[in-house]
């Protein structure tokens, strides 16, 4: 199978291209003009409120652990009861017409809180944009118009946000040059991978800072490959999930582990997942492990997102499976 004549064929190409385009999207909205009033450098707490590929940046921004007040997000309608004046309250909605973001938001203003918004337009931008600080991305740089393929957009937002706000210490300049310089995932090297994954479930393991790009990496298998996939963090696996490797019985031939390593965890953490394979492997489940590359954590959270995005693709191919179509979401939202 000639894996770049498909990527380019008409199936599968829009993804591909926003793909390609992450880094361009990172940096539109990293660059984006936002002010705030000076009421919103008094922040306490920040929470956002997002649904599926709009909320996926949120989990990179927790793992990464640089928010320097408590940081929480939600994927539901009632934001969490500490919601206050002295919250940041950030709803994000690529499309600007999730019905649970407009209910949080509507509580929140009730609530007094600090209000942004991060949508590329729809009835979110026409009832705030003049009421609240809001970043709108111009949504050309995602062709596939797939929230999950257009996450850079909000993660670039959502640096920009915490950057501006004095709730991070990275600079906008630093991260520019980080995006800039980093290079496009090889295609031999996720064929390879993905050809790993195929007719398994993978089960996807990380630590730390990486633990977000393990829940998008997940969430790309399952819609785009339509592959029932989860993910697992090390310490809290080796709690409880080793015992349950033991059966059913098929869970030794359905299940593939895939470590995500890096040098950067902490060194009980690196002994962990040394101990956490050998334990896999006792119980006659393959794993694969794959060494993120990049001389930052940063660089290696834009790195792998751009790997396993593609990797994902990939796996669609293998599966013949139609990337942007998601039928069995569209076919739930039908019966609500």
């Amino acid at each position: 199978m000639d894996i770049l004549k498909e990527l380019k064929s008409k199936k599968y190409n829009s993804v591909f291209e926003s793909i390609k385009l992450l880094l361009a999207q990172f940096e539109s909205s990293l660059s984006y003009e936002i002010k705030f009033p000076s009421s919103y450098k008094n922040i306490k707490n920040v929470c956002l409120c997002g649904m599926g590929g709009s909320a996926l940046s949120a989990h990179i921004i927790k793992a990464l652990n640089e928010v320097k007040v408590p940081f929480c997000f939600y994927n539901d309608y009632e934001p969490p009861k500490f919601v206050s004046k002295d919250t940041l309250f950030i709803a994000s909605s690529y499309s600007g017409n999730t019905e649970e973001v407009f209910t949080g938001i509507e509580e929140a203003v009730r609530r007094k809180a600090k209000v942004c918004v991060i949508t590329s337009g729809g009835k979110l931008e026409k009832k705030y944009k003049n009421l609240y600080p809001t970043i709108i991305f111009d949504i050309k740089l995602n062709p596939s118009n797939q929230p999950r393929y257009g996450l850079g957009y909000a993660l670039g937002a959502l640096f920009n946000i915490f950057i501006k706000l004095g709730l991070m210490d990275y600079r906008v300049n630093l991260l520019k040059d980080i995006s800039s310089n980093l290079q496009a995932p090889s295609i031999k090297e996720a064929e390879s991978m993905a050809r790993e994954l195929f007719e398994k479930a993978p089960i996807i393991v990380a630590a730390e800072f990486l633990e977000g790009n393990a829940h998008i990496f997940v969430n790309q298998i399952n819609e785009t490959a339509k592959v029932f996939s989860e993910y697992h963090s090390i310490p809290e696996l080796n709690h409880h999930l080793m015992e349950g490797l033991k059966r059913p019985d098929l869970t030794s031939k359905y299940l593939k582990f895939l470590f995500l390593d890096s040098v950067f965890y902490g060194s009980k953490n690196r002994r962990r997942f040394g101990i956490t394979k050998e334990v896999v492997k006792k119980n006659k489940i393959d794993y694969t492990e794959y060494k993120v590359s990049g001389k930052t954590q940063i660089e290696q959270v834009l790195n792998f997102l751009f790997f396993g995005s593609l990797v994902s693709l990939v796996l669609a191919i293998f599966y013949k499976e139609s990337p942007t179509d998601i039928p069995w979401v569209n076919y739930f939202k039908s019966k609500l």
